[in-house]
């Protein structure tokens, strides 16, 4: 029976710049669309390093550590992790939250609506980075653990609807740093873009009064109906947001 998931060769992988300091991260595999998925890729990353190390590594390749919404996705990321007793997820609470179900966040900002606990977890408080618990339930953990992680990509740049790494894999896109972002997605080749102007709330192509009264209409929120208020990704929009939009007042450049 054919794969569901499309992979890339580790070896193709380290050439097309999935490899930091010569380590592999592994092969790449795709949740195809047509198979119920989402076009997102997933790999596993087998050095081990802390939560924070390992989201670090993670968005270096253009991607972030897995997050997941529902069961199938859950069941073809643990068949990728497994048997790591130990695997970093992208789920994270607030320092002394982690025993708290309702404090746990994705570091997409994705909606936290899905939650395989293994039994009795999340316990301990301090333990606040989401993990696998040897099998696909969930378990809270350390975050200054060392260990594997499994890494998503997702970011679909150009809105095609295609993932902006399988456009890159199957020589569909320019990538040529090798940061696994197309080149036409670059703020050095197009500074106009919205990613390159975080100020610029509207994306109207100038910081202005228009993006002004979106940070004081969304003040203390997380931003609501604009969500690019909360520019520094605070999770609240505030001072802080504020003094950006204002210190880049006019056009985006």
């Amino acid at each position: 029976m054919q794969s569901k998931f499309r992979s890339v060769a580790a070896g193709v992988v380290a050439v097309a710049g999935l490899a930091c300091a010569g380590v592999a991260v592994g092969d790449a595999v795709e949740w195809r669309v047509e198979d119920g998925g989402n076009g997102h890729w997933y790999a596993k990353e087998l050095t081990q390093r802390t939560w924070y190390d390992q989201k670090a590594f993670a968005e270096n390749l253009g991607g972030h550590l897995a997050t997941i919404t529902s069961a199938a996705e859950n069941s073809l990321v643990w068949s990728i992790a497994s048997p790591a007793y130990v695997c970093w997820l992208g789920g994270i609470a607030p320092n002394g939250q982690g025993c708290n179900p309702s404090s746990w966040t994705w570091v997409t900002g994705e909606a936290w609506t899905y939650a395989p606990w293994a039994s009795p977890e999340p316990n301990y408080c301090d333990e606040i980075a989401l993990t696998f618990r040897s099998g696909p339930q969930w378990n809270n953990y350390y975050p200054v653990h060392l260990d594997v992680a499994i890494i998503e990509w997702s970011a679909d740049c150009n809105n095609n609807g295609v993932v902006d790494f399988g456009e890159i894999r199957n020589g569909l896109a320019v990538d040529t740093n090798g940061n696994n972002i197309p080149d036409e997605c670059e703020c050095a080749n197009d500074p106009s873009l919205a990613i390159c102007c975080p100020e610029d709330i509207i994306e109207d192509g100038a910081v202005n009064a228009i993006d002004l009264a979106a940070i004081l209409n969304t003040w203390g929120t997380d931003g609501g109906k604009f969500p690019r208020a909360d520019v520094d990704g605070s999770g609240t929009v505030d001072g802080a947001d504020l003094a950006a939009v204002l210190s880049q007042w006019g056009p985006c450049e």
